[in-house]
């Protein structure tokens, strides 16, 4: 896992949500009691098992975790599964594209705002 951390840091790919799934990955190996490194497609099967919660695009993220550790693990010597990406899902947000009058509001509106006191403890903000 910490070779997989290193190479995506080395690629300028964030390494915090790869931890993240890692850490899900090994806890669910500890709670199955995973004594043998080898992953295999019922061990992946299982684990999606539980991921009843997840939406399309976490699990296409989390897939891509897996694809990429058990193809390092399986390229250095450990003889894996190694899972296919399911179908890329297509994102339904539609953007919103501001006017330049929009964001000249959004600027004046937020030049308006003072701060109320210089202590780095507190947040309060107004608007004068």
């Amino acid at each position: 896992m910490r070779l997989l951390l290193e190479r995506n840091s080395s690629a300028g790919i964030s390494a915090q949500r790869t931890k993240w799934v890692l850490k899900e990955f090994d806890d669910f190996a500890n709670a199955c009691k995973l004594n043998d490194p080898h992953i295999t497609e019922e061990f992946v099967r299982k684990w999606r098992g539980t991921r009843t919660a997840d939406c399309d695009r976490t699990l296409y993220a989390k897939y891509s975790v897996w694809s990429q550790l058990t193809a390092m693990m399986s390229r250095n010597g450990c003889a894996c599964f190694i899972p296919r990406l399911p179908k890329q899902p297509k994102s339904d947000f539609p953007p919103y594209i501001f006017t330049r009058e929009q964001i000249k509001a959004i600027f004046a509106a937020s030049d308006e705002y003072r701060l109320y006191d210089i202590h780095m403890g507190k947040c309060i903000s107004y608007r004068y």
